[in-house]
């Protein structure tokens, strides 16, 4: 038994796409764009569990399991399930985020059921080897070193811990050498037994695919007698005061990030925010690359962020710059952004902006994987109430610079801005 819509068919620049959405009888959600002028297909098989589903003791265990799958499963053991997707020329992988996991292929489009068979194994009968476990352990110890000395990345990591600890937003993904080195068979089977359940599952694929042809494979690979586990409840972070933080690491730069919580990817502002983020360190013509990077020569590398989540987001800035000129660029910093809750935007900088996020959508959309990460993203975030991209276009059209000053005075405190600072250590000088 199944239920099946046609959500849209719409012709794009003369191209034609085809969106479908079924619900199997156990609760697992299927989701295909059809794009035929394409000869490949990117299939996922996604799990609504990410980081910020763990508690403290246990975090990490997300991703761990993500990587235990791919060693081993009651079918195949690591090297066939490698072999089985590269024996006909696919790619196979997966990714853990706060919220979600997802397990993907991308192949030619003749082999559709070869990569819905695959993934229905990684994700139903992983066995979880015990001596694979601890060799796994050692794996992501090395990850997380691996982290450590990315600065531009561990001071993001740094950043949302400070903004939102102890909620589980601020975990991160990886987890610590402490949660990892505690992590047993039993804890994953019962986190797996826990969250992978047919409610919290959603195929998705793009590319030159039959529909109904998918939802057949998903009938016939995925056990549909599983039944759904728990109702869990995410708490919505609370707005905390902020902070600063500083450390010292083997450097010859310091690296700075400064964010603030704001609005999550189901608020309509998201957008107005995106406008925001965009003309004010997105690109080389924005504000903040063009004053402190082209003006005053203080910085290489500095950009603005939008990170979403389902109810809550972060809005920040980075840059790497000489240990001295750190305080002079914050203050450049918090310049722009008084400039711009007191006079506003220019009519021609937000056109420009949105010229900027519309292109970024519309090429974004030539990748098969994009679409199929977009179509999960609308299970996950807007429960299948699927918006075409001349409709999220129209959207980003009206917004006014009016608007985008107004939401601008809400986020763009100084007072609110969490600062995470690296600074180079007295040896690295």
């Amino acid at each position: 038994m199944r239920k099946s819509a046609i959500l849209e068919k719409k012709a794009n620049s003369g191209l034609t796409s085809e969106f479908r959405r079924t619900i199997l009888e156990n609760g697992i959600r299927v989701i295909s764009e059809r794009v035929p002028y394409v000869r490949s297909i990117s299939l996922g098989v996604w799990v609504d569990v990410g980081s910020r589903d763990e508690n403290e003791k246990d975090n990490g265990i997300t991703h761990f399991i993500e990587h235990m799958v791919f060693k081993g499963t009651k079918k195949r053991n690591a090297r066939q399930i490698a072999e089985f997707i590269e024996d006909i020329g696919g790619y196979l992988n997966a990714f853990t985020t706060k919220e979600n996991t997802c397990f993907y292929v991308r192949i030619l489009g003749e082999h559709l059921e070869k990569g819905i068979e695959v993934l229905s194994d990684l994700v139903q009968n992983p066995v979880f080897d015990k001596r694979g476990i601890e060799k796994e352990k050692s794996v992501v110890f090395e990850e997380i070193k691996n982290v450590e000395d990315d600065f531009e990345e561990y001071i993001g990591d740094l950043l949302e811990y400070h903004i939102f600890y102890p909620h589980p937003l601020g975990f991160p993904i990886i987890g610590t050498r402490k949660t990892v080195a505690e992590f047993t068979q039993d804890k994953l089977f019962e986190h797996l037994k826990k969250f992978y359940t047919p409610n919290r599952i959603v195929i998705s694929a793009a590319g030159n695919l039959n529909h109904d042809a998918l939802v057949d494979y998903a009938l016939k690979y995925f056990d549909l007698n599983l039944k759904n586990g728990f109702y869990h409840k995410r708490e919505k972070p609370e707005v905390k005061r902020a902070k600063n933080y500083v450390i010292e690491k083997p450097s010859s730069q310091s690296h700075v990030c400064i964010g603030t919580i704001t609005y999550g990817a189901k608020d309509p502002r998201r957008d107005h925010v995106l406008l925001l983020n965009t003309l004010l360190g997105d690109g080389m013509s924005s504000r903040l690359f063009q004053e402190i990077r082209e003006k005053y020569g203080l910085v290489y590398s500095i950009y603005s962020f939008y990170s979403t989540f389902n109810d809550s987001g972060v809005f920040g800035v980075y840059f790497a710059s000489d240990k001295r000129n750190v305080e002079r660029t914050l203050d450049l910093i918090f310049k722009e952004f008084d400039s711009v809750v007191k006079k506003g935007v220019d009519v021609y900088e937000l056109e420009r902006a949105k010229s900027q996020v519309k292109s970024s959508l519309l090429i974004g959309l030539e990748s098969m994987s994009n679409r199929m990460q977009r179509l999960a993203q609308i299970e996950f975030v807007y429960d299948g109430k699927y918006s075409s991209v001349d409709e999220i276009i129209s959207r980003i059209e009206k917004i006014q610079p009016d608007e985008v000053q107004e939401v601008a005075n809400e986020i763009l405190k100084p007072e609110n801005f969490t600062r995470v600072i690296i600074n180079p250590s007295k040896k690295s000088k």
